[in-house]
């Protein structure tokens, strides 16, 4: 290498000095150089005007030998000295990304579509069962001191039924959401005392609720439900006790913070933190929390659709969630929903930008 900028300094870690009549391949993991020379003896046999890319399948080599996807493209510099050979490093780390979150946001939008198919047959087909199972019990009732169990077996069904319908219908955001301006420092302070029943002694709840919260247009009860699947989902990371804390503030989302986020939207936003210092998870259990049935607890154990529920319904009240996690360091949820138009604007919102680098508020990520 006989030239070297600024931006090849800060992404591979080397001082310029350092890189100087080396050759280029040192920023190559050693699995790449081989096909590298390949390329770019393949491009100065037949050079061409116009620059020449390597392909996608390449990694940048830092100097700590951490490595990151490139894109590497050829081209040629004609100066009085003659022609250069100039390679063009482009660092695909944030395209990957979004790219994986917008993969991550299809899958998520079929499945969704598939449960509520699925939610509206399934209630069809019960229906027709549970009305014949609710007419033999009558015609039994009179003819056997067994009838009154089996009825009563038929009911707690039929609220089974309405409760893992009412679950899948949220995740698809096909369900009736009856929608007000509401205080989210309400929802939670009525929540509290049930929350500590549920929560058990050995968590502490933590509740830092902004003074000066602005409206949202959302669905109370459906609100109350998302706090206490997460709640609980928390108290069962943190089996030997913990801390949770929900948080609550006015915050605003700037195009950086949305570019980054696929499916955010810019604006004046409440957001709802729900952070505990359990078990974590790692990259691939984060990557399918919020599918219909994934879980990672025992059998008997829950039937993996509370989050599925609670993405629902975030998604339908024109928000979104984001989850933060490491293994042993807890779990944090961001909920992102839209200030209400026409509610009270009171000041004090933070910006997504500013606030990015401080862990555990809602500009996390």
């Amino acid at each position: 290498m006989q030239l070297v900028n600024t931006q090849a300094e800060r992404s591979f870690g080397y001082a310029r000095k350092e890189l100087l009549g080396r050759p280029i391949e040192v920023l190559v993991p050693e699995r790449f150089r081989e096909n590298h020379g390949g390329h770019r003896s393949e491009f100065s046999g037949s050079p061409v005007a116009g620059p020449w890319a390597l392909g996608w399948n390449y990694n940048g080599l830092r100097k700590d030998g951490t490595e990151f996807p490139v894109e590497i493209s050829l081209g040629l510099l004609e100066t009085q000295g003659g022609l250069w050979v100039s390679a063009a490093i482009r660092d695909l780390t944030e395209r990957r990304k979004l790219e994986a979150q917008f993969r991550q946001a299809q899958k998520m939008e079929s499945i969704g579509t598939l449960a509520g198919g699925i939610a509206h047959d399934f209630n069809n087909l019960l229906t027709v069962i549970l009305s014949y199972s609710s007419s033999l019990a009558e015609e039994l009732r009179a003819d056997s001191k067994k009838a009154p169990r089996s009825a009563g077996s038929s009911s707690s069904c039929r609220a089974r039924r309405r409760a893992l319908t009412r679950q899948m219908l949220a995740f698809s955001r096909q369900q009736v959401l009856q929608t007000r301006l509401v205080n989210l420092n309400d929802v939670i302070a009525n929540l509290l005392t049930m929350l500590r029943r549920i929560i058990g002694e050995h968590i502490e709840i933590d509740a830092m609720l902004a003074d000066d919260l602005n409206l949202i247009k959302a669905d109370p009860g459906q609100l109350e439900q998302v706090l206490m699947n997460l709640s609980v989902n928390a108290r069962d990371a943190m089996p030997e006790g913990g801390k949770l804390t929900l948080r609550t503030q006015n915050i605003e989302l700037d195009p950086e913070f949305v570019r980054h986020h696929i499916g955010a939207s810019a604006g004046r936003h409440i957001c709802l933190t729900v952070s505990d210092s359990g078990v974590g998870m790692d990259a691939k259990t984060q990557a399918r929390i919020f599918e219909p049935f994934f879980t990672t607890k025992g059998p008997g154990h829950g039937t993996g659709l509370g989050l599925a529920m609670v993405y629902g319904v975030v998604k339908q009240s024109g928000g979104s969630i984001w989850v933060y996690s490491e293994v042993q360091k807890g779990t944090t949820f961001n909920i992102y929903l839209p200030q209400a138009a026409g509610g009270p604007d009171k000041q004090g919102a933070k910006s997504a930008e500013g606030e990015r680098a401080r862990f555990g508020n809602c500009s996390r990520g």
